[in-house]
């Protein structure tokens, strides 16, 4: 199954997986990252979902194999590399199952050795459905045809129309531009909460310093109480610090690396904090 991203692929595959319950199969979820199982398992309700390596893992421990006509859904599948789809072809031919790819070619590639996925989409007539190429998620149209842009290469105009329309933003000096990205975020944050909002840059220098200055805001609007922890890298963190989980905690918590939360409680003395999604 291909589509572009935000046409709905992985809410169609929710659909699909229910018509095959319901015809007695077994179905199973998985994804190279815990982040995207985890959104694939909110789709597929009551079905096991988990990274490729987390089903290798339990396979291979356990000496079991996947249930008789299995159906196993691989999302985001430009990304799945090589060896790890012909691991997953084997095992759906040893349960006389199906393996079904949902993702998008012209999305980023396996950084491993890949592209089967691009070679399956690209010669496999008889075997790919593409969603209409509607993205759904986008609410303008100038980002829908600027996404679409973008998706096939076209850069050069996806910039001149976002220029056109004002939406892109030059700096004279990356002191001064960092400052107003985050005078823009607060007034966004003030309009629409702190959970919508995003920041993003390219380098882990930036990100702290954005994270400096964006603290800053929060702790004078009152968003960041209570006692400060800080870690061995010198980073603070209060109550209602917004954070992204860089580990995969299976035995403790449903953590996994990815999730964005907030931070509800903290404790310096035992070093931990309490996280809600």
């Amino acid at each position: 199954m291909v589509g572009p991203g935000g046409s709905g692929k992985t809410r169609a595959i929710g659909a699909y997986a229910e018509a095959v319950r319901a015809g007695g199969n077994s179905v199973i979820g998985v994804a190279t990252s815990a982040a995207a199982a985890a959104k694939l398992g909110q789709h597929l309700d009551g079905c096991w979902t988990g990274t490729i390596a987390l089903l290798r893992n339990h396979l291979e421990r356990s000496k079991h194999s996947l249930l008789p006509r299995t159906v196993l859904l691989v999302d985001e599948a430009s990304m799945v590399t090589t060896y790890d789809l012909a691991w997953l072809m084997r095992q759906t031919d040893a349960c006389d199952g199906k393996l079904v790819l949902i993702g998008d070619p012209r999305q980023l590639p396996s950084v491993d050795s890949g592209g089967l996925f691009h070679r399956l989409v690209a010669q496999g007539q008889q075997v790919v459905d593409e969603l209409a190429a509607i993205n759904q998620r986008q609410m303008l149209d100038l980002d829908r045809e600027n996404l679409t842009r973008l998706r096939t290469g076209n850069i050069a105009d996806a910039i001149h129309q976002y220029t056109e329309a004002g939406r892109l933003h030059l700096g004279k000096n990356e002191s001064s531009t960092k400052s107003a990205m985050v005078e823009a975020w607060w007034r966004d944050v003030e309009r629409h909460g702190l959970e919508p909002v995003r920041m993003l840059a390219s380098r882990h220098h930036e990100v702290e310093m954005l994270n400096h200055l964006a603290r800053v805001e929060m702790t004078r609007a009152g968003f960041l109480t209570g006692p400060v922890l800080t870690n061995r890298r010198g980073m603070e963190f209060q109550c209602g610090d917004r954070v992204v989980v860089r580990d995969n905690w299976y035995s403790h918590s449903d953590l996994r690396n990815g999730q964005i939360g907030t931070i509800t409680g903290v404790d310096p003395k035992h070093g931990t904090v309490s996280f809600h999604r």
